[in-house]
Parts: C-alpha cells; sequence; structure tokens
C-alpha cells in the first residue's frame, strides 16, 4: 500500500512540474515566434501557457498518445511553419521532451534509468556539436542549433525506450509506414489536380515547384524533402511486402508498395532516387539467401525492366521525364547540380581555412553569406547546412565532426549487417533488411542533400536504435528469476 502511494505521489508531483513547463515553454515560445510579426495579440501569450499545460496534461495521462503525436509531426517538419506561423518547431519538441519526461519518470519509480548502448554514437557526435560552440564564429546560431538537437537525441531514446517488446516494435513501424502511404498519396494528389488545373499548394514553396515543375510536396516545403521521406518508408516497407510478414492488421502488399514508389518518382528527387538503388543492390549482396526467394526472381525481371526503360530514353530522351532529370545529375550545365558542386566547393575552401577545429554548428548559415546572388539566383546553396553530411559536420566540428560521422554511419552500418546475416527467424530478418535499406537510402540521400538536418532522418535513427535494441534483448534474454512452491 505504502508502494502504491508513493507511486501516486511522484505521479502527480511529476505532472504538476510538468504543466508548470508547460506554461513557461508556452511564454517562452511567444518571443521565439514574434508576435507582432504574426499580428496576434498579446492575450495570445496566456491562451498559448493554458494551450501548453492541457497538451502536456493529455500526453502525462496517455503516453502512447505522445507517441503518435511524434510519428504523425515527423514528415510535416517544414509544412506547418507556413501553415500555423510556428508548428512543429515548437510542437514536436515539446512532444519528445514530455513523452521522454513521463517514461523517465516511471524509470525513477523504479530506481533506475536505462539509457540504451546503442544511443552512444547520436550522444557522441552532439558532444561534438557541443565543442563546435565553443570555435564558433556565431554563437546564437550555433547553441540555438545545439539546444534543438536535444529532442532529436530524446528522439531516439523515446523510440527505443518503448520499443522494447517486438510487438510495440511492429507498431510503431507499422504506423510510420501507413503515415508514410497517406503523405505519398497527398503528394500523388497534388499532381493529379495541377494536371486538371487546379492548385493544392500549402505554401508558396509548394506553388513554385508546382506551376514551374509539377514536382508534389505533400505536406514539406519542397519535393526534395517529401521524396526522401517517402523514400525512406519505400525503403522500410519492401522487405516486409517481400517476406510476407505483416506487421499489423492492415497488410504491406503490391498497392502499399506502388503508391510509395509512385509519390517518389512523382518527386523527381534524384538522391533518393540513387539512395534506392544502392540499398537494393547492397541488400542483395549482403543477404545472399535472397538469390532464392520471390525477391530474387524479381531481380532478373527488374534488370530487363531497367534496361528497356534506358533503350527507350535512348530513343526518345523527352519521353520519360524523370529518367532525364535523372540524367541531368551528371550535366555539368544543369543549374540545380552546378549549384550543389559549386556549395561543395566553397565549403571544401572554407574548411580547409580551418580543418582541425571547424565554425560552429550551423555556421554555413552565416558563411554562405559570403557569396553573393548573381543575376538573382543564389550563388551557392544556403540555409543552416552544406548538402553533404559530411562536409556538413566536417565544416561544423572540424576533424572531430567528420570523424564521429564516420563512426556513427559505420556503427549502424555494420550493426544492422550482422542483423541481416543472423537469420534468427523471417520476422528478425525483415527488420534487418528494412532498417539497412532505409538507412543506406536515406544516408546516399544526405550526401547530395541536407537531409540529416530534418526530424525524419534521425527517426530513421531512432527506428534503427529501437530495432538494434529489441532484438539485442531478444537475442541475448535476461534470465526469470526463480521461484520456489510452498
Amino acid at each position: 500500500m505504502d508502494s502504491l502511494v508513493k507511486e501516486n505521489s511522484l505521479k502527480i508531483l511529476g505532472g504538476i512540474i510538468l504543466l508548470s513547463l508547460g506554461v513557461l515553454i508556452g511564454l517562452g515560445t511567444i518571443f521565439e515566434i514574434r508576435l507582432g510579426d504574426l499580428k496576434l495579440p498579446s492575450g495570445f501569450i496566456i491562451l498559448i501557457g493554458i494551450l501548453a499545460s492541457l497538451f502536456l496534461w493529455m500526453i502525462f495521462r496517455w503516453p502512447r498518445l505522445g507517441l503518435i503525436l511524434i510519428l504523425l509531426t515527423v514528415p510535416v517538419e517544414v509544412g506547418l511553419i507556413y501553415v500555423a506561423g510556428f508548428g512543429v518547431y515548437i510542437v514536436q519538441p515539446l512532444i519528445m521532451l514530455t513523452t521522454l519526461a513521463i517514461l523517465l519518470a516511471y524509470d525513477m519509480i523504479h530506481g533506475k534509468v536505462s539509457i540504451p548502448k546503442e544511443l552512444l554514437p547520436v550522444i557522441i557526435l552532439w558532444i561534438a556539436y557541443i565543442y563546435s560552440g565553443f570555435i564558433t564564429i556565431d554563437n546564437q546560431v550555433t547553441w540555438g542549433g545545439i539546444i534543438y538537437f536535444i529532442p532529436l537525441i530524446c528522439l531516439c531514446w523515446l523510440i527505443a525506450r518503448v520499443a522494447g517488446q517486438t510487438e510495440s516494435l511492429k507498431f510503431i513501424v507499422s504506423l510510420s509506414i501507413w503515415i508514410g502511404v497517406a503523405i505519398a498519396l497527398l503528394g500523388i494528389i497534388q499532381t493529379i489536380a495541377y494536371r486538371l488545373g487546379f492548385n493544392l499548394a500549402i505554401n508558396p514553396y509548394q506553388y513554385h515547384f508546382l506551376t514551374t515543375y509539377g514536382r508534389p510536396s505533400g505536406l514539406e516545403s519542397e519535393p526534395n524533402w517529401f521524396g526522401i521521406y517517402v523514400g525512406m518508408v519505400l525503403a522500410i516497407a519492401f522487405p516486409f511486402w517481400i517476406r510476407r510478414q505483416s506487421l499489423g492488421r492492415l497488410p504491406i502488399n503490391a498497392i502499399v508498395i506502388c503508391i510509395l514508389g509512385l509519390a517518389v518518382l512523382l518527386s523527381g528527387t534524384r538522391s533518393i532516387w540513387v539512395g534506392l538503388l544502392v540499398a537494393l543492390a547492397a541488400t542483395n549482396l549482403i543477404n545472399t539467401r535472397l538469390w532464392g526467394t520471390k525477391l530474387g526472381r524479381l531481380i532478373p525481371l527488374a534488370g530487363l525492366l531497367i534496361l528497356g526503360v534506358i533503350l527507350l530514353y535512348l530513343s526518345n530522351p523527352k519521353i520519360i521525364g524523370p529518367l532525364a532529370r535523372l540524367s541531368s545529375t551528371f550535366d555539368a550545365n544543369e543549374y540545380n547540380s552546378a549549384l550543389r558542386v559549386y556549395t561543395w566547393q566553397m565549403a571544401l575552401e572554407n574548411i580547409l581555412q580551418r580543418p582541425w577545429t571547424g565554425y560552429g554548428l550551423n555556421s554555413w548559415e552565416i558563411l554562405s553569406q559570403n557569396y553573393p546572388n548573381i543575376n538573382n539566383l543564389p550563388a551557392v546553396i544556403g540555409g543552416k547546412s552544406v548538402p553533404n553530411i559530411f562536409l556538413n559536420n566536417w565544416l561544423a566540428a572540424g576533424i572531430l565532426g567528420i570523424l564521429v560521422t564516420t563512426y556513427m554511419i559505420g556503427y549502424y552500418s555494420f550493426k544492422l549487417i550482422k542483423l541481416v546475416r543472423y537469420r534468427r527467424d523471417p520476422l528478425t530478418s525483415a527488420f534487418g533488411e528494412a532498417m539497412l535499406g532505409g538507412w543506406i537510402a536515406i544516408i546516399v540521400a544526405s550526401i547530395f542533400t541536407n537531409a540529416f538536418i530534418h526530424n525524419f532522418f534521425w527517426f530513421m535513427v531512432a527506428l534503427i536504435i529501437a530495432t538494434l535494441t529489441c532484438f539485442r534483448r531478444s537475442l541475448n534474454p535476461v534470465r526469470s528469476p526463480k521461484f520456489v512452491s510452498s
């Protein structure tokens, strides 16, 4: 009875603390989103504080709601900013930190806090970012990025903590796939509506890409992020379909794969096209047993299909728009490709000036301003990061940054390869191939873009950590204590 009273008291105390934090976060948020720019009344501060408190109470009351909200906010990181004026940059960190706090509170009630060892590479990368804060060229930009990285660590920790059992992991992956399908359908509908003369763009960026290139964006601000996210989901879903492994009541069938594949194709995102091809080739080379399976029989047919498409393209390049766009990747005269290459060159020039120390996280936001626009067109790709995960982290934290980045990519890659080769059962193999495929696809995409600064990149890391944690526990089960009957 005493332990039950103590547990309830701790829960009530935790709820009060979280509610208080909610009010403070809500009030602090107002200064971040600039009430004056949004032309909102001053009383909005009180409303935000009340809503934040109610929101925290709901998650405290139903922790799984927080998890579902995280999964829903992963693919809409940019889109909601243009809808609500602030959106996910406030909501998602709040969800992550709150839900994690609840889980930690439950852990502390039982006398321990569990941190999975698979989270170590992410923590080390964050330490490298903290190091960059002491050599930065702009404290506000760098430390803002370091602080925002905390919820991303919490995302990885939370998913790993919740997905300790196979059924929980299946729920998370299944829901993620179906959210991806919904976003893919939205992108397809956007394209169809555009062709029929309607505009379903949510913001000016989407309108630009739809009217200029006919490329959908889903809920993102541009089609590249939409394509990479949907492509990542496709790489995760594909092995479960091939191995006929059901993750929930709704099976992953050929229709799901076709929807995701069509959305990736319509997005025109060349980096994820290359990433998916590399992922498919790599998983087949690693898991040689696939050659005798359904996938193995599909590979020669896929090869013939690709050969036929190439011959068709050579006969009339304009007949296949996406393939024409892919070929422009290697065209030095193509504007976007030339811009990306020039950005890499300028980033490398800056790196060579400070190769050991770097300039601080998000320093490219400052450095890129040294390259003015030419004919109203950008001279380099601006923003907070260089469109290459290795160059960006080298620029941010010097030699430490690129070493830690290489370590993190290698660590998760080799762990997943080991899981794929273990072949304990079809479900384990499917999870290993799904995570390895998604990881390779998004890493390849991050070599050509700055996808690694988006939430869906770190959600992929979170799924990998959860998978490794889940199957590590199942492969090394903890022995239950023996009870002697009286």
